[in-house]
């Protein structure tokens, strides 16, 4: 498969950001993950759907890491290093707060792994991660667009209509990935669909409580979006304490337009 296209990237970064990274770290970046930082510096790709023997759905990749204020390779790094030890770096998370690391170590150095974190909640994993890829840029050829609505979101997947348009999902993909609240609002003003469904089979408003972005949350609700999974997909995504987010302020939110509505 072809590369994807990456949007909401950053500012290159720097032979110096890198090699100050590296020193950091004590070791050396995979060549394709240092060239994918001295070009986009952090990025959400699209397509972005990846697959795992041990996972019914698809996976996603909602963001990749850069050397940015946005989201920062250090900060996810310095927030999960007992977790996943000195050989595991974190460059990418799914839409639950998941990551998605590449290996340090010698024996399977650039190898991507799925770091499950839902299963994890202590202070070492569980289980070990799971494989991907035996590179970054393999990984990143196999991230795909969604082939079937079928699965274990077939009923909510066919009750709310999905958009034809491929112009339109792909500024959708792009509202979200650079949180553009006056965009959003102009979608809905058109007439779009609140309750679409996307292809990691998400709603709008469970893609803003996975960011964190609090007036997204706002202003879908006061359209009258349904709240669905967006609770817990925002209580999940609390604990790893990203940058640029507010789950917390989300899930006050969205439980008192829960109680609004049983009443």
């Amino acid at each position: 498969m072809p590369l994807p296209n990456f949007f909401d990237i950053s500012e290159p970064a720097t032979k110096e950001d890198l090699e100050s990274f590296e020193s950091t770290i004590g070791k050396r970046l995979p060549d394709d993950f240092r060239e994918f930082l001295l070009a986009f510096n952090g990025a959400a790709p699209a397509p972005n759907l990846f697959q795992l023997d041990e996972y019914e759905e698809d996976l996603d990749c909602l963001c990749i890491f850069g050397l940015n204020d946005k989201n920062d390779l250090r900060h996810f790094l310095t927030e999960h290093k007992e977790r996943l030890g000195d050989e595991m770096l974190p460059v990418a998370c799914d839409s639950f707060g998941n990551l998605i690391c590449l290996s340090l170590a010698s024996k399977d150095f650039g190898s991507v792994y799925f770091a499950d974190l839902r299963q994890t909640r202590q202070k070492e994993f569980g289980g070990d991660p799971s494989y991907i890829a035996g590179s970054f840029e393999e990984f990143l050829h196999q991230l795909k667009d969604n082939e079937s609505d079928f699965g274990n979101h077939f009923e909510r997947a066919f009750t709310s209509e999905l958009s034809g348009s491929a112009e339109i999902e792909e500024e959708v993909a792009r509202i979200f990935a650079e949180r553009d609240l006056d965009a959003l609002e102009a979608l809905l003003d058109a007439g779009f669909d609140i309750e679409t469904i996307d292809d990691n089979y998400l709603t709008m408003l469970e893609n803003a409580a996975s960011l964190g972005d609090l007036p997204m949350v706002t202003l879908l609700t006061s359209r009258g979006a349904k709240i669905e999974s967006s609770i817990s997909i925002a209580e999940d995504a609390l604990q790893f304490n990203y940058p640029d987010a507010d789950h917390k302020g989300i899930i006050a939110h969205l439980k008192q337009y829960q109680s609004s509505l049983e009443n």
